[in-house]
């Protein structure tokens, strides 16, 4: 039976992280996951991005979109960066 763990996008730091504490970002240098696999989904009609990680093999699902938690926030950050700003 697949985890239960959440994929999150935090909103105010980069990457794609997993409630396990797994996290990766994605750079020139790096430009494909390794710790997460990710796909696109069109059954909903528009389509959307679902994914798992494969460090605790959580179910496919869709990831959480949140602020990082107020004690995690600065380490974050200083391991992955800021979200890039969108114009």
């Amino acid at each position: 039976m697949p985890n239960k763990n959440a994929l999150i996008v935090y909103r105010d730091v980069a990457g794609l992280h997993c409630e396990c504490g797994n996290g990766e970002l994605i750079t020139d240098s790096h430009p494909k996951y390794e710790t997460f696999y990710c796909t696109w989904s069109t059954r909903s009609g528009s389509g959307k991005a679902l994914g798992y990680c494969l460090k605790c093999g959580s179910e496919l699902q869709e990831p959480k979109s949140m602020f990082a938690p107020a004690d995690q926030r600065e380490d974050l950050l200083k391991k992955y960066g800021p979200q890039p700003s969108t114009i």
